[in-house]
């Protein structure tokens, strides 16, 4: 049987939305998609109340750094303030690696790479320890 590859035209990259219902897509600025950028697709896989919000629970997007992923995100769910809010309040995980308060800016993606987004869950701060 012969297998199938998808091409995808690099002089015109797209961020894609996926769920199990279809697929969206909006293009890229060229500044983002530049070689010198080192753009490459993401998934963004979303946990909890930031699954209900987005709708879905993952989109594949395509950026070179982790704020370039947000960029696309925020692209593709412009009209959301709902998951645009919970992001904002999230925390983020690169494969197994928590970001923490670092620059989305300095932190390259690689093909393939997970961005995990974790809403912050109930229960808040641990009571104080008892004397």
């Amino acid at each position: 049987m012969p297998r199938h590859s998808a091409s995808r035209d690099t002089s015109a990259p797209v961020v894609l939305a996926c769920d199990n219902t279809g697929v969206e897509s909006a293009p890229i600025s060229p500044r983002e998609a530049s070689a010198d950028t080192g753009t490459v697709v993401v998934t963004v896989r979303y946990w909890a109340a930031a699954r209900a919000a987005a709708g879905r629970a993952e989109d594949v997007v395509s950026g070179g750094s982790v704020a370039d992923v947000l960029a696309a995100v925020h692209r593709v769910h412009a009209d959301n303030p709902r998951l645009l809010q919970v992001l904002a309040v999230s925390s983020l995980l690169l494969g197994d690696t928590p970001l923490g308060s670092r620059d989305r800016a300095t932190v390259p993606v690689g093909p393939g790479d997970v961005l995990e987004v974790l809403p912050p869950f109930a229960g808040g701060q641990a009571p104080p320890a008892q004397p």
